[in-house]
Parts: C-alpha cells; structure tokens; sequence
C-alpha cells in the first residue's frame, strides 16, 4: 500500500498518516516474525542433520560392536576346537577324520573354563557316540599268549577249557597274527 493509493481514495492527510504508521508497525512486525520463524527452521535443520549423524554414529557402533563379538565368537571357536582336537586324538580318534568331525559337532557341547575344557570326558562320550567307528582299539599292554609263567597270561578262547566263539571273533577282527597263534596252540586251525 502507497500514500499515492490512499490519496485517490480522496483521504485526509492526517488519516492517511494514520494508516501508514499503522500498515509500517505491521510490516515490521511481520519482518520480525519472519526473522523468527527463519531461526527456528534453521535450527530445526541443524537438529535434523545432528540427528541424522548422530544415528549414523550408533549404527556404526553396533556394527563394529557386532563385528567384535563376532571376532571374540571366532577367536574362542578356534580355541574350542584346537582343545576337542587334542582330546580326540588323545582319546584315540582317526586322525584322519577328527577335521572332519570337528566340523560338525556342536560347539555348546564343550564348555570352556580358564583355556581349558572342563568337561572332556563328556566331550570323548559325545565323539565316541557319534563317531564311535573311528576311535581305535585299546590295546592291553602283557606277556606274550603261550608265556607258562606271566601273571598276565590271557586265556586262550580256542582252547577246550576256555572256548569263547565272542572273544575269538574280537581278537581275529583286532589281530589276525594273534589269533591264527591262539588257535595253533590249542591245536586248532585256521585257513
């Protein structure tokens, strides 16, 4: 609005002055108003951007959190198995398959206390009862089969005394050697 506007509306100079003073405090409170609104959305953006980066930061954070347990995860799994490995070929397990068996076996069988394995029994139980076929034979540590004189002497299933159809099959399976012998002294024989 102008003072030429007011004055083809055939107005008073005293009232036009009026409207004008009027219609300037209105312009200025506007402005102010406009000023105002510009620093709020102003920092309403800043806000935003600092929220923004601010998630970016706590993604990240549980990502390399994530990452590290992850790695702790790993770290203890390797440690696990080097154990379970060194207690199966301990125990007497093919070392051929023990990789293999590692593999598939379930880590929250063992239970890991100070670096070590506080439950291995258990643990050879479990292999034993999976993988039982592939755990060698216990060998028995004795005198020879015929020595007269060894408190250890092993009774001879071919003999008529002693015969055992069970005990022959398990010493011809683990020591055909041992058994072909077994049978030679008990005057029987094997082909």
């Amino acid at each position: 609005m102008t003072r030429k506007f007011l004055q083809e509306l055939d107005l008073s100079g005293e009232t036009i002055d009026k409207i004008m003073s009027a219609h300037g405090e209105g312009i200025e409170r506007q402005k102010a108003l406009y000023k105002e609104l510009q620093k709020e959305l102003e920092s309403v953006k800043e806000a935003a951007v600092t929220d923004e980066w601010k998630q970016k930061y706590e993604q990240e954070q549980l990502a390399h959190t994530a990452t590290k347990e992850a790695h702790t995860a790993e770290k203890e799994a390797e440690i696990v198995d080097g154990l379970v490995l060194k207690a199966l070929k301990a125990a007497g397990m093919n070392e051929a398959v023990i990789s293999k068996a590692i593999k598939h076996y379930d880590r929250a069988v063992a239970e890991l206390n100070d670096g070590q394995l506080s439950n291995e029994p258990a643990i050879i139980d479990y292999f034993r009862a999976e993988w039982g076929d592939f755990f060698g034979k216990v060998k028995e540590i004795g005198a020879d089969v015929g020595t007269a004189n060894s408190p250890h002497m092993q009774k001879n299933p071919w003999s008529k005394a002693h015969r055992n159809l069970s005990q022959q099959t398990k010493i011809y399976r683990e020591n055909p050697a041992m058994a072909m012998q077994m049978a030679k002294a008990a005057g029987v024989r094997l082909d």
